[in-house]
């Protein structure tokens, strides 16, 4: 009986391997599937950032453009870049919360939010004094740089932040570069280990098959005769035939005994 259970235990400790193997597998694939994403919300960030910026400072553009001609032909353009700003405003705040920006970076994003909507405030105002012909006043709100010092708070923030994305996505690709090294270090001992196991579960069989054989048939020329006829499982295009060439030697070695 010792055979048998070293068998089952070899078989044991293989299955066990592959498990081990098939866990490792999945928590490393998951770890780098988390490093990626966040490199992938850094380029979604950087993206919808220099969008608002880009809208805002549009709006800017062609509201300086109608205060300083009170060419209505300024607003259009401006009208558009506030809407496409508000649209890209939602854009960014759903990003922030899917990635969890909303939480790390609570007091910065909330910053932003507050200076657009003061700098948009502020847009609106000048552009309804100039068209009431309060001119004068509207150029004393620019001069006063009142709008310029939202604008640079507003880019810093964004910069700063930026910064602080550029620099998790460093970390992550080095997460991921670490993850591989150990995927590949895992991978060589389990298969190192397995093939061990697998040889001696192969050598035990083996053992135990000639073992059986002899105490069943102790004169048995079962296996030289299989061999001096060639006929081979795995080689032969007739398996019936081989069966039934095998189960005929058998029974005349049974006969025999």
């Amino acid at each position: 009986m010792k055979r048998p259970i070293l068998i089952y235990s070899l078989i044991a400790i293989a299955c066990t391997i592959l498990l081990s193997y098939c866990y490792s597998f999945l928590f490393i694939y998951n770890n780098i599937s988390n490093s990626m994403k966040v490199s992938d919300n850094k380029y979604d960030f950087l993206e919808s950032s220099h969008s608002l910026l880009d809208n805002l400072k549009d709006a800017e553009s062609n509201q300086r453009g109608y205060l300083i001609t009170s060419d209505e032909r300024y607003l259009e353009p401006y009208n558009n870049a506030i809407y496409r700003l508000n649209l890209e405003r939602e854009r960014f705040s759903q990003l922030v919360n899917s990635y969890g920006l909303n939480q790390t970076n609570a007091a910065e994003l909330k910053e932003i939010d507050r200076l657009i909507t003061k700098k948009i405030s502020d847009m609106t105002q000048t552009i309804s004094l100039q068209k009431q012909g309060n001119g004068s006043k509207s150029v004393m709100l620019i001069k006063s740089r009142f709008g310029a010092n939202l604008m640079e708070k507003v880019t810093a923030i964004f910069e700063k932040l930026n910064s602080v994305q550029k620099y998790k996505e460093t970390q992550a690709k080095q997460s991921i570069q670490q993850f591989r090294n150990q995927f590949k270090m895992f991978s060589m001992g389990f298969v190192i280990a397995l093939v061990i196991v697998m040889i001696a579960l192969a050598f035990s069989n083996h053992k135990y098959y000639i073992k059986t054989k002899r105490l069943l048939f102790p004169n048995s020329n079962l296996i030289s005769d299989i061999s001096r006829n060639k006929v081979n499982l795995f080689e032969s295009l007739n398996p019936q035939k081989y069966l039934r060439h095998f189960f005929q030697i058998f029974n005349q070695e049974k006969t025999a005994h």
